[in-house]
């Protein structure tokens, strides 16, 4: 190979990994948006005092990105977030006056 279809070449590789970088981030989006829209699983039925992430969002009326950086206590099952209503006002109650 010569020298111009070597850089012709890495151009294209590069091209290529920025492409498909693009793509995963295009993707991850989509799946958390599709996730916003979903309706609650049955089992996250109960008396309400376990919300799921979608749940707490609602409840707090941000988006799911802005509960992430909030810092709210949370439990896990699993790998699942969970949240306690009860923890979720009393940190509302607390952080009055500083939002």
């Amino acid at each position: 190979m010569t020298a111009p279809e070597l850089a012709y070449d890495a151009d294209c590789l590069a091209f290529a990994n920025e492409l498909g970088a693009l793509l995963v981030k295009v993707a991850e989006a989509g799946a958390r948006k599709a996730l916003e829209h979903m309706p609650p699983h049955p089992s996250d039925r109960g008396n309400g005092e376990i919300l799921n992430t979608r749940e707490t969002a609602a409840l707090l009326k941000v988006s799911i990105a802005t509960l992430h950086r909030l810092g709210l206590p949370k439990h896990y099952v699993g790998c699942m977030p969970r949240y306690l209503r009860s923890e979720v006002l009393a940190w509302i109650a607390k952080q009055k006056g500083t939002l």
